[in-house]
């Protein structure tokens, strides 16, 4: 099945067209939290989305956290497609980094199914206040 990591900024508008787009055409929509300016406005769209909130209370820590929040999604994307929203981009989220690194192992180790070699790439605006300008960050694709 394929997963797709969307970093969706950190205000009200940094969500992209494309991130949109992506939200709406999923069946499987997971949320790291609600409770950030950028998860508000994704539930204020309307669109049936899983929270994650309920991970961080049984999480020991962050390390803990990140490595949970990845299980959640990795469980899930063997049975459904998924999309999996996190605060600012991608890159810069430990979750996510963990579900590529399965990801990547899991290729390498014959576990996972895939269509093609390569990860297939929509642009997703990762908007960052800390910056002194907006970047544009390419979610991440694929089949399981």
């Amino acid at each position: 099945m394929k997963i797709t990591l969307v970093g969706i900024g950190i205000q009200k508008d940094d969500l992209s067209l494309k991130a949109y787009q992506a939200i709406k055409n999923a069946k499987k929509v997971f949320l790291r939290t609600a409770l950030s300016v950028a998860g508000k406005s994704v539930l204020d769209l309307g669109f049936n989305v899983e929270t994650l909130d309920y991970v961080y209370q049984k999480s020991k820590n962050f390390d803990t956290l990140s490595k949970n929040l990845a299980k959640v999604v990795l469980d899930a994307s063997k049975t459904q497609d998924v999309v999996y929203l996190v605060d600012g981009n991608v890159t810069n989220d430990l979750s996510c980094s963990i579900i590529l690194k399965k990801k990547r192992n899991g290729r390498r180790n014959g576990k996972m199914k895939t269509s093609t070699n390569t990860l297939e790439m929509d642009h997703v605006l990762d908007t960052l206040s800390t910056l002194p300008h907006h970047t544009q960050q390419a979610p991440f694709t694929w089949d399981t």
